[in-house]
């Protein structure tokens, strides 16, 4: 089912999300692209709120980058 079909890339991006993030911190914006693209995929599923959730955190992330601003 299309429920199904999507667990797989849904559990993918969750652990890319939690390497990347373990591994670059928080405000890295090679997170922030991954958070984009999981966030296209959501929306190709109809997830949208939590898309615009993880879009809001990319743009976050790259408006802290842009002003050299990083998490200790």
């Amino acid at each position: 089912t299309g429920v199904q079909t999507c667990a797989l890339p849904i559990s993918l991006y969750r652990r890319a999300l939690a390497i990347r993030e373990k591994k670059l911190g928080p405000d890295d914006p090679v997170l922030a692209d991954t958070l984009r693209h999981y966030a296209v995929f959501l929306r190709k599923t109809r997830r949208n709120e939590y898309a615009r959730q993880l879009e809001l955190r990319a743009e976050t992330i790259d408006a802290r980058a842009s002003l050299g601003v990083t998490t200790p």
